[in-house]
């Protein structure tokens, strides 16, 4: 058992000669890590402390470390540091959670927000919010009749260029969701772009798989199944490959347990099935082909 480096009394000693006599050591010391038991004389007040932190000269957190509480005027030079005069204070500030009358200047609209929440710039003017939002859907709708003229209707709310929103496609009437970036790249209806044919992923899953692998390939099988397609079936190795797209294996196309199912309906044929979802294929792309390669 290593010996202490410093005893109890070693201890007690550097306190008095760090802080007086106005702290008095209740417990036995064991480590600069492990907290013991300390009293501030002047006020009575017990707390936990750790060796080392009193040495520093942490002092008793009653009486020296009450947090000041903020003050009106306080708030009001918060927030303009952060936004100027664009914003005027009304209320008279009370706590952080407790809400406040403010103005935006720039539209004289007067609203209430939690000034914990208007200094992480989390609430600022809704009136301009709302605007500044129906500009971005209106813009949208814009850049959707540029590219695409009448073709497309913008159905759902346009939030960020990353959040999915709903789209028809006006010769079809297929309604489905895209983010509005990806539809600005070229996105368009999965109904109509796909038409039974295989992806773009898939078919560079299948090219990667004809680089390593030098037997027979048999793409889009239906025999095995009796009508359900493999996408990539290796009849010698007893392997088939499933890409599975976001869009047409999402819940909205396939039940539950659909895959599950397949899989099980291939191996009673002797197949071992192997899924491969484009969420995979895009964000682990190496890991993906190395586990394929692993199968060959």
């Amino acid at each position: 058992m290593p010996q202490k480096t410093k005893t109890t009394e070693q201890f007690k000693q550097e306190v008095l000669e760090k802080l007086g006599k106005d702290y008095i050591v209740l417990e036995e010391y064991k480590t600069c890590r492990i907290k013991l038991l300390m009293r501030h004389v002047l006020c009575g007040h017990e707390y936990n402390a750790e060796p080392r932190n009193i040495l520093k000269g942490n002092r008793c957190p009653k009486c020296y470390m009450v947090p000041k509480k903020k003050t009106s005027a306080k708030f009001r030079e918060d927030v303009f540091t952060q936004v100027g005069d664009e914003y005027t204070v009304l209320g008279r500030y009370k706590t952080n959670k407790t809400k406040i009358l403010i103005r935006h200047n720039k539209c004289n609209h007067e609203y209430e927000v939690r000034p914990g929440d208007f200094l992480n710039n989390k609430h600022r003017c809704p009136e301009c919010k709302i605007l500044n939002h129906t500009k971005t859907l209106v813009k949208f709708k814009s850049e959707v009749l540029k590219l695409e003229g009448e073709k497309y209707t913008v159905i759902g709310d346009y939030i960020t260029c990353h959040k999915h929103l709903l789209m028809r496609h006006n010769k079809c009437d297929h309604e489905y969701k895209v983010k509005p970036k990806d539809f600005l790249n070229g996105r368009r209806c999965p109904k109509c772009s796909n038409n039974g044919q295989p992806s773009k992923k898939e078919l560079k899953l299948l090219s990667f798989i004809k680089s390593v692998y030098n037997g027979k390939i048999i793409q889009s099988d239906r025999s095995v199944l009796e009508g359900k397609e493999i996408d990539i079936l290796l009849p010698e190795l007893s392997l088939g490959f499933e890409f599975n797209g976001r869009y047409w294996h999402s819940r909205e196309f396939k039940p539950e347990g659909y895959h599950k199912d397949k899989t099980s309906r291939a191996a009673d044929k002797g197949i071992r099935l192997i899924h491969i979802s484009e969420n995979r294929w895009d964000n682990m792309n190496g890991p993906v082909k190395s586990m394929v390669r692993s199968f060959l």
